[in-house]
């Protein structure tokens, strides 16, 4: 058989022309077609937004969110991680969220990138350091940063498919338009006074009002239903957004973009209705044998909850005595404990005592006051009152002979016999992680004060032992453990001079001694450490065995009842992939939880579909959490999406722990852009006859409802009680609130609440989400005097009687100025806090303006609110 490379070699020539001729065809044309496909592309990926110097197409609008999306529920985790760890009474100071659920949309996704376009053209930045600071605070300082990556990038059985960095950048460029916004709201820091009296004002004064409501849906009856053709144009105009906050309050602007919602199903168990249930069914004997297996591993049943510690400095309480420096005074005068402080009448000999401190801190002249010799060298025996009485006098005359020595060191006259400096040896002990430091510092300050005489010898021999393995034989250094720890004390080892080199005392084994070179000390009764805890009483004990027990047995309850809830629904759910194989067969009906509930001790519930923000304001189990995993019950809901995600019972706990949920899905409604038809059209209806997002509310339900407003203003101004004019407006509803002020929480007057949450716009009992316009309308009213005032949202006018203030104008500034003078740094927290609140309204006009400077443009109008 011939080769096939005969025929290449036949026709080579012909073929070599073919191959030259389509080389050439395809380095002409090929260009051309390679624009062709690009312009394909680009068609099938088009520009969503553009401004001067940039732009962004709708898949990679689509992909920002979508990061944004995963780092906005990794932040909430790990917030939710830190309050679950360290979850008390008090909730723990925390930084806020960067990112929350209004920074997921397209629009809020290019605020942050021009925001921080703008910071870094600025000069601003983030630093790594600054980035994990924020996260750490975020954590509670109870998150590491090995746990925040496997938050991040999952482990084995979740998968998550995000790297670190891809992550943390959303969370950076967030920070870096936030210091951008911190940058601009430094100008409102310093205030002048009038605008700090402003801040002071709205802390401070309450007022009494009675207020009437007049809701805007009462006067949509008398408004006619839109035109269909105006209708769409409404609804174009909204559909593709989202409803919209304004921090916690709801925005007046209307989204009818349908959100994420779910529905949810869930059995909550009262821990406590449990344990009572159960107290009575915990026996003696179970008591008894509690009492004798945890004695030592429960400390609730310990006598004393701390250790010994050791004994307070009487002449400053709740301060410890300070260690080795506790002077003695004869004629129990009071111990100057700041000495660096000058009294007057000290200033003149301030370099002598100066001079005459350093002397006896370094040891160099080897002065030291000979009454603060040791007790071992008085040569007294303890019990000897005649023996006691003569040392008394000795070391009296002593102090004598030390006071004329110590004025000649302090004119510069040598003693003599002394004319060498001895070196100074440090007598602190090496530090312990253990805490022994301190307490062998105490036991020498303890065993120094009047060691027994058949003891001297033997410490005298330890301290040779220690100087001479320390130091060489020619210098001088007082014992570790002798008297020289305390202040202008030393010691008659030190006092004589050595005459000849000792031989190297032996090292003992590390077992003998753990702290290195400290020779082995018997520490003082009241600091042995305990081997056994000193034990409480049954009798005492007793009724927390019992609440203990009861608490078990409730929890032993609750999980034998939420298995049988569980056993239920997975078996509906096998039933449902039964009926999926078959065609033709019915669905079955969800079981009814209701009975079993109220049969197991639990409460059954239902939710319809609704968003993350309708759960949350509206239901309980929202706000619970699992402290297995760290993630609340929302991430949980709303992190994943689809029929997959359905029945699957997920476990939760309040933060105090008296309440357990078991909850699951019934529902998953991905967020869509509605069609206009059923409740869709009856809601767009609604909002264009309230006057929503249109320009002018003029014929419209807003206009009515002031416009009424304004003329029961008018009455109760001229004298009409306003109670009485409200009968006459049908739904109108009269409110008589408790005095409120315009800023609580934190207040200038209470610096206890320094650590608090800085101020924020008072909640009024019976007015829904009133805004600052309500706040500034109330409070720039008189005694007396009458208002008009919208809520936040507009869907309420309110017709407002100021009937007092707590404080007059004179007084409160009175007030004002104290305070400034007394409270000056809590005042500049309290009111530079305050201030906080315009920071929403400064992004708003510092956005506005960066979309006018980079003239941005949006190709697509929809992807607004993309997610």
């Amino acid at each position: 058989m011939a080769s096939p490379f005969t025929h290449f070699r036949k026709y080579q020539a012909v073929l070599l022309v073919v191959f030259g001729v389509l080389i050439m065809f395809m380095f002409v044309i090929g260009d051309s077609i390679n624009k062709l496909s690009s312009s394909k592309a680009n068609n099938e990926d088009p520009v969503a937004v553009s401004w001067t110097g940039g732009k962004i197409t709708r898949a990679h609008l689509q992909s920002l969110v979508g990061m944004r999306t995963v780092a906005a529920g990794f932040l909430r985790q790990l917030q939710f991680t830190g309050m679950m760890r360290g979850a008390s009474d008090r909730p723990p100071r925390q930084q806020g969220l960067i990112l929350t659920e209004q920074d997921l949309s397209g629009e809020a996704t290019l605020q942050t990138i021009l925001l921080a376009t703008k910071a870094k053209q600025l000069g601003l930045t983030c630093t790594p350091d600054e980035l994990k600071s924020y996260l750490r605070s975020l954590g509670s300082d109870q998150v590491s940063e090995d746990e925040m990556r496997v938050m991040i990038e999952g482990t084995a059985e979740t998968r998550k498919q995000h790297s670190v960095d891809a992550v943390l950048a959303p969370i950076r460029e967030a920070l870096l338009a936030r210091r951008l916004l911190e940058f601009v709201h430094g100008g409102l820091e310093g205030s002048p006074p009038a605008n700090q009296y402003a801040y002071y004002t709205r802390l401070n004064q309450h007022v009494q009002t009675e207020i009437v409501a007049l809701p805007v849906d009462d006067f949509l009856g008398q408004i006619q239903d839109p035109p269909e053709a105006e209708l769409k144009a409404y609804f174009d105009e909204h559909k593709n957004e989202l409803p919209s906050y304004d921090g916690k309050l709801s925005s007046p602007q209307p989204g009818l973009k349908l959100p994420h919602r779910v529905a949810v199903q869930y059995i909550k168990a009262n821990v406590e209705d449990f344990v009572d249930r159960n107290m009575s069914k915990v026996t003696d004997q179970e008591i008894d044998k509690y009492y004798k297996e945890h004695q030592q591993d429960d400390p609730q049943l310990w006598q004393e909850d701390l250790p010994l510690l050791p004994p307070v400095d009487k002449t400053s309480p709740g301060k410890p005595a300070p260690k080795g420096d506790v002077e003695k005074s004869d004629d129990k005068k009071p111990i100057d404990r700041y000495p660096d402080h000058k009294k007057e009448g000290d200033l003149k000999d301030a370099d002598k005592a100066d001079k005459k401190d350093a002397d006896k801190k370094d040891g160099g002249t080897g002065e030291k006051k000979e009454a603060d010799k040791p007790a071992a060298d008085s040569k007294s025996e303890p019990g000897k009152d005649a023996d006691k009485d003569k040392a008394d006098k000795k070391l009296s005359d002593k102090k004598d002979n030390s006071k004329a020595a110590s004025d000649k060191s302090s004119s510069g006259e040598k003693p003599p016999g002394k004319t060498k400096d001895a070196p100074k040896k440090s007598a602190t002990p090496t530090p312990s992680l253990t805490g022994e430091t301190d307490q062998l510092a105490q036991a020498d300050t303890a065993a120094t004060k009047d060691p027994p005489a058949e003891a001297a010898p033997a410490a005298a021999k330890e301290a040779d032992a220690v100087k001479t393995e320390t130091e060489p034989a020619s210098e001088k250094t007082p014992p570790v453990n002798g008297p020289a720890s305390k202040s202008g004390e030393k010691s008659a080892a030190a006092e004589a001079p050595v005459k000849a080199p000792m031989p190297p005392a032996k090292t003992p084994p590390a077992a003998a001694n753990p702290v290195g070179t400290l020779p082995e000390l018997k520490l003082p009764p009241e600091l042995k450490p305990r081997e056994q805890h000193k034990i409480k009483p049954l009798t005492e004990a007793k009724d927390y065995i019992r609440k203990k027990l009861a608490r078990d047995k409730a929890a032993e309850a609750i999980d034998a009842g939420f298995k049988t809830i569980e056993d239920r629904l997975a078996a509906y759910e096998v039933l449902l992939l039964e009926v999926a194989g078959e065609k033709g067969r019915k669905p079955p009906q969800p079981p009814e939880f209701k009975d079993l509930a109220k049969k197991l001790g639990f409460t059954a519930h239902q939710t319809p579909l609704l968003s993350r923000r309708q759960l949350f304001d509206e239901t309980d189990v929202a706000k619970s959490g699992s402290r297995e995993t760290g993630m609340s019950l929302l991430d949980m809901l709303f992190s994943d999406k689809g029929e997959s995600t359905l029945r699957r019972p997920i476990s939760t706990v309040d933060m105090k722990d008296n309440v357990r949920y078991l909850a699951w899905k019934t529902e998953d409604a991905d967020e869509t852009v509605p069609e206009l038809k059923g409740e869709v059209r009856e809601r767009a209806i609604k909002l264009w006859k309230r006057g929503a997002g249109l320009e002018s509310a003029e014929g419209k339900a807003r206009a009515l409802a002031i416009a009424a407003a304004e003329k029961l203003a008018e009455g109760a101004r001229k004298g009409e009680p306003i109670a009485e004019a409200a009968k006459s407006i049908p739904g109108a509803k009269v409110i008589t609130p408790p005095e409120f002020s315009w800023l609580s929480g934190s207040t200038a007057l209470d610096p206890a609440m320094r650590q608090s949450q800085p101020p924020q716009l008072s909640e009024i009992d019976g007015i829904d989400e009133p805004g600052t316009d309500f706040m500034k309308t109330v409070f720039s009213l008189s005694d007396g005097e009458v208002g008009v005032a919208l809520n936040h949202p507009q869907t309420t006018v309110y017709v407002v009687k100021v009937l007092k203030h707590d404080w007059s104008s004179t007084a409160l500034f009175d007030r004002f100025m104290v305070d400034m003078s007394t409270k000056q740094a809590t005042m500049n927290y309290q009111l530079g806090q305050s201030t906080s609140l315009k920071w929403q309204e400064l992004a708003l006009r510092l956005y506005k303006d960066l979309l006018r400077e980079y003239a941005v443009t949006w190709e697509i109008p929809e992807a607004k609110g993309s997610r």
